[in-house]
């Protein structure tokens, strides 16, 4: 059984090695996660902000989420009117698994746990698509609402993405 707790700074370690893993893996269909940032993920175990968790399946970690919890969209701007001002949101940044279920589990949990938030997620889709990213997004029950292009973004040149959203469900 998949269980779903806060990640702990002992944790950490595993989670870059699961980052690593899949993005310095195999070219799969275009996968796409971030350089991982030590620093970064050490801090956002302990960040009010954050919202850090881990998918554990008999005491190993098999996942975890990385959201922000006070994130707002570029210059305060709307994205989409399903986002209100007046709406708690959650900006997920990323999520990876490698035991099969723990993405959903993760997010079956955050949209239990937080339903009177609205939920966000940017999935790569130039110069590299990730395409099982964008399915899963859609199977959980997010719509794609928004393009964001950048002709250098985190290194990447000619960075496209799209947003997936989800409104409040109360």
């Amino acid at each position: 059984m998949i269980t779903i707790r806060k990640c702990a700074g002992v944790d950490v370690p595993v989670i870059i090695d699961i980052h690593d893993a899949l993005a310095n893996g195999t070219e799969d269909a275009g996968f796409f996660l971030g350089p991982a940032c030590a620093d970064a993920m050490f801090s956002a175990v302990s960040s009010t902000g954050k919202l850090f968790l881990v998918a554990e399946l008999d005491r190993s970690i098999g996942g975890y989420l990385l959201a922000d919890t006070a994130w707002v969209p570029p210059d305060g701007g709307v994205l989409h009117p399903e986002f209100s001002p007046s709406i708690p949101h959650i900006h997920i940044q990323q999520v990876a698994s490698v035991e099969r279920g723990a993405g959903a589990h993760l997010y079956s949990h955050l949209i239990d746990e937080f339903g009177g938030h609205s939920l966000s997620a940017f999935v790569a889709t130039h110069p590299k698509r990730n395409v099982r990213s964008a399915r899963f997004h859609l199977k959980m029950g997010f719509s794609a609402v928004a393009t964001f292009s950048a002709s250098s973004f985190a290194g990447i040149f000619g960075y496209q993405s799209t947003l997936f959203a989800m409104g409040e469900r109360r």
